[in-house]
């Protein structure tokens, strides 16, 4: 597994959501094509949240690593994990925000 900090992970996952991977299906696509019908929107959705999940899974991998080796320096755990929570809470709020207004619609 990937070692990669909270911040790293933000950033890529950030970039991947707005920009995308092939430049094809970008955020403004997802805004401008949001239809739960349509595979190609729900696909991309998925993954978006794959990628958060392993990006997830990657940072408290790294976390719990480094905490091992470096027992000594509690500080910086405890930083990074406050970023990896407030990470869990943006996303949270991300998809919240996504999904939750699209549901009530119907």
């Amino acid at each position: 597994m990937e070692k990669i900090s909270a911040y790293d992970a933000a950033k890529k996952l950030a970039y991947d959501t707005t920009f995308d991977a092939d430049g094809d299906l970008t955020s403004v696509w997802m805004d401008q094509n949001y239809d739960w019908i349509n595979p190609t929107f729900k696909n991309r959705v998925g993954e978006s949240l794959n990628l958060a999940v392993n990006y997830l899974a990657a940072v408290l991998h790294t976390l719990s690593f480094d905490a091992a080796q470096t027992a000594d320096d509690q500080r910086m755990s405890y930083i990074e994990g406050l970023v990896v929570i407030t990470m869990v809470v943006f996303a949270a709020m991300v998809l919240t925000a996504v999904y939750l207004p699209k549901v009530r619609k119907k």
